[in-house]
């Protein structure tokens, strides 16, 4: 019982790992212990004299391993300390300065680089609408600062990426920040892949539905935007308590406008849009 607990376990584990969860890892862990322990008469034909001694050693190098690789990654999130919606506020310099810090401790701590890479995407976003919002084309001095934030981003969600290629939202999420420099081609097949991963995934319909919009295609466009309203069951995003199909209402609206008065089909920013995932 304990051997197949632990084979079912590595099997859910491979596409959706959940030993942080403590009565999981408990359970599972017990389990295992029952299936290879033996009892104290059992000892002698075991050879318990060379075999403990053994798995004695190896305990502690797995556990040492565990405090090292743990220390690492703490000492590493320690530097930041807060999602990257936060640390979207922080001045440049400091949001620098602490990711880099934080890299050099543990380049291998996935929050740090997801978390990066968001935050930048939100320092881009933000001066993008910012821009669209007054009516007036950026200046020469903000396109440079959202292309810089734009192209931190795309590194930062780049090494997220190498760290976890399982989270499809990285990758679309990375797309969007393409999308604010003009890189569309490399945005399209980004939206595309995520697409044929996750075809009913909300975030996934609405930021590509938004893609679209950005480049003119005010059928297609509005195409993926409804398919983000008809999406049942989907989730707030994560962390925010905001649900995307608001936004995907919002932004069919305006793509609805042009369509019937096809006066120009470039995007109109909309302020409350700020995609992350659901």
């Amino acid at each position: 019982l304990g051997w197949a607990v632990v084979v079912a376990m590595l099997i859910h584990a491979w596409v959706d790992f959940n030993f942080h969860i403590p009565a999981n890892a408990i359970a599972c862990f017990l389990l295992l212990g029952l299936a290879t322990g033996v009892t104290f008469p059992e000892r002698p034909a075991k050879g318990s004299s060379w075999v403990n001694p053994l798995v004695c050693l190896l305990a502690l190098l797995v556990a040492g391993a565990t405090g090292w690789f743990g220390a690492r990654t703490w000492s590493a999130w320690s530097q930041l300390g807060v999602d990257g919606k936060a640390m979207a506020t922080w001045p440049d310099a400091e949001l620098a300065a602490r990711l880099k810090e934080a890299w050099r401790r543990d380049p291998s701590c996935l929050p740090v680089a997801e978390f990066g890479g968001d935050a930048y995407r939100i320092k881009a976003l933000g001066a993008f609408l910012e821009a669209g919002a007054t009516g007036a084309s950026a200046s020469s001095a903000k396109e440079k600062e959202i292309r810089k934030w734009a192209e931190e981003a795309d590194v930062w969600y780049r090494r997220a990426e190498v760290l976890n290629s399982m989270d499809d939202t990285l990758s679309v999420r990375r797309a969007t920040v393409l999308d604010l420099v003009g890189r569309f081609g490399e945005s399209e097949s980004l939206y595309r892949r995520g697409l044929a991963m996750r075809p009913h995934s909300r975030f996934f319909h609405l930021t590509y539905g938004n893609h679209l919009w950005r480049r003119g295609n005010l059928e297609g466009a509005r195409d993926h935007l409804e398919q983000a309203l008809r999406v049942a069951g989907a989730k707030p995003r994560a962390g925010e308590g905001l649900d995307a199909a608001e936004e995907a209402r919002t932004m069919l609206e305006k793509v609805k406008e042009q369509i019937a008065k096809r006066g120009g089909g470039r995007q109109i920013p909309v302020p409350a849009f700020n995609p992350r995932e659901d």
